[in-house]
């Protein structure tokens, strides 16, 4: 935590929004409840500050399902990389639009693909 690292999968942000609360060791030998909410000046200097606010000793976090991930795998020469990645963020910028514009007409189809 005093990192404040992301984990595995970048789309679920940084392990910050995960944390509840958690108790600290300061300097001074005192045990704190910090959250969002107790002793709240704390809790965004403590995670990803370095150790240098004290010992966390136990952390109260949100957790979600675990996922089953696949690895999919796509071998390229080293002159098809660019357009190869080029033409992926094309598509997938498209879309996106394309979603955002009609939404209802699309979302089976994008069910079904997924």
């Amino acid at each position: 935590m005093s990192v404040n690292v992301h984990g595995r999968d970048i789309r679920h942000h940084a392990l910050i929004e995960t944390v509840e609360s958690f108790r600290l060791l300061d300097a001074k030998g005192q045990i704190l409840t910090v959250s969002r909410e107790e002793n709240s000046e704390l809790f965004h200097t403590v995670i990803g500050g370095y150790g240098l606010f004290g010992v966390i000793l136990d952390v109260t976090l949100n957790l979600t399902d675990d996922e089953l991930y696949t690895i999919k795998t796509k071998s390229l020469h080293y002159d098809e990389y660019t357009s190869y990645f080029k033409e992926k963020s094309f598509k997938t910028m498209m879309l996106k639009c394309i979603l955002q514009e009609y939404p209802l007409l699309l979302a089976p189809i994008w069910m079904k693909c997924m």
